[in-house]
């Protein structure tokens, strides 16, 4: 069983500090000192760590990228759900209190 918190749609989250760039429309992410491993997000994946980096909510998350891209809002919130999830996972971010 493992020991990190399950995010829901209402979790609020700090994105914890990263080595961010731009990569044509992709995003590489490096946030566990030099050591770590480096992600490259594609797809709609930077736009989701851009609006975490906020500090919203998944449900939030959700209805922004909704209306900006015009992705069905309960696909969106499963994809939220999913990266925030995998943010925690990672350690790239934490709920917040």
């Amino acid at each position: 069983m493992s020991d990190l918190p399950t995010v829901d749609g209402s979790t609020r989250l700090t994105v914890l500090p990263a080595a961010t760039r731009r990569i044509g429309r992709g995003l590489l992410v490096s946030a566990k000192g030099a050591a770590g491993p480096i992600e490259l997000l594609g797809g709609t994946a930077p736009d989701f760590w851009h609006e975490f980096e906020t500090g919203v909510t998944p449900d939030e998350v959700a209805d922004r990228v909704a209306r900006r891209t015009g992705m069905a809002r309960g696909v969106a919130r499963q994809h939220a759900l999913a990266f925030a999830q995998w943010m925690v996972d990672g350690a790239m971010a934490e709920p917040t209190p």
